[in-house]
Parts: C-alpha cells; sequence; structure tokens
C-alpha cells in the first residue's frame, strides 16, 4: 500500500517551501534544492539506523552557533545500500526545524567523499561503515527533540530517528 512519506513532515514542507500546482517549488530564499521536497506517493520507508555527530564525545548533543555544522551518518549496517541513495532527495528534521544538505553531494567525487570508513580507527578495514551528511543547525531552540534524516536509496524511501539535545 502506497502513501506520503511521513503526511506531517510532507504538509509542513509545503507550508516552508511554498507549493505550485500541488508541486513544491524552492524555498522562499531560493536556497536548497526542490526535488528534495518532491516526493509523493511513495511505500512506506524502510527503518535505517543513524548517528547524529558520529565519532563525537557528545554525540547526540547539538550546539548552536554560527558557522557550526552538524554531521548525522547512515550507517552501513542497515537494510539499504548506502551507496545508492539520491543526495537530492535527503532531509533532516529536528523538532519543527527541517534542513537540507550543506553540500551538493549529487557530483559523484562529492558524494565518495562522504562515504567513511571508521571501524577500527587505527585499522581501516576497506569498508564503508557510513555515509555522513552535514547540515546547519543554526536557530534550533534548544531542548530535547528527535532528529529524523529521511530520503531515497535506489528509488526505496527510508527514514532513521535519534534522540538529540540542542544546547
Amino acid at each position: 500500500m502506497k502513501r506520503l512519506l511521513h503526511l506531517g513532515l510532507a504538509a509542513a514542507l509545503m507550508t516552508v517551501i511554498g507549493c505550485a500546482d500541488g508541486l513544491p517549488t524552492a524555498a522562499p530564499d531560493g536556497t536548497g534544492p526542490a526535488a528534495a521536497f518532491a516526493v509523493t506517493a511513495l511505500e512506506d520507508p524502510i527503518a535505517v539506523q543513524i548517528d547524529v555527530k558520529p565519532e563525537a564525545v557528545n554525540a547526540g548533543e547539538i550546539t548552536v552557533k554560527p558557522n557550526n555544522r552538524l554531521a548525522v551518518a547512515l550507517l552501513a549496517d542497515n537494510p539499504i545500500d548506502i551507496e545508492t541513495v539520491d543526495p537530492s532527495t535527503v532531509v533532516l528534521t529536528i523538532g519543527e526545524a527541517t534542513m537540507t544538505l550543506q553540500h551538493d553531494l549529487t557530483k559523484p567525487a562529492a558524494f565518495a567523499s562522504h562515504l567513511k570508513d571508521v571501524f577500527p580507527v587505527e585499522l581501516p578495514d576497506g569498508e564503508v561503515d557510513y555515509l555522513v551528511f552535514h547540515f546547519d543547525p543554526w536557530g534550533l531552540d534548544d531542548g530535547e527533540f528527535e532528529a529524523c534524516l529521511t530520503g531515497l536509496a535506489d528509488g526505496v524511501p527510508f527514514s532513521g530517528c535519534e534522540v538529540v539535545t540542542v544546547k
């Protein structure tokens, strides 16, 4: 059975970025790929595991300050092939805030540079451990929220969430 991916999120995005003839348009300030919001009827998303601030001592704790970037990892041991993720569809929501990627990962070299082999740190094994995305957390309210990463991998929707604390 098909349904909208995150009905509430889709409605919020259409409100935030605008809508023309029932299709999303660019963000009001002209930034962000409109394609990230053009998700319509999809099957239920596959649940995936994410890690907010991978490898950080204070993982799951977000400090909001100018020019800060927030790393969110999509782990390789998920039921999807992370190397097939369409970066133009990746969106992060934290509470009521919605963010798109800081970097354009649609070029193969840029995408490849975000595939990480880090475990174990002392001796990488040559296997991709996660795909890292960067977002700008500026403007987030303080508190505890659910951070959810959504997108498409090989045309299949995925969604993963983790509780974070914003300071």
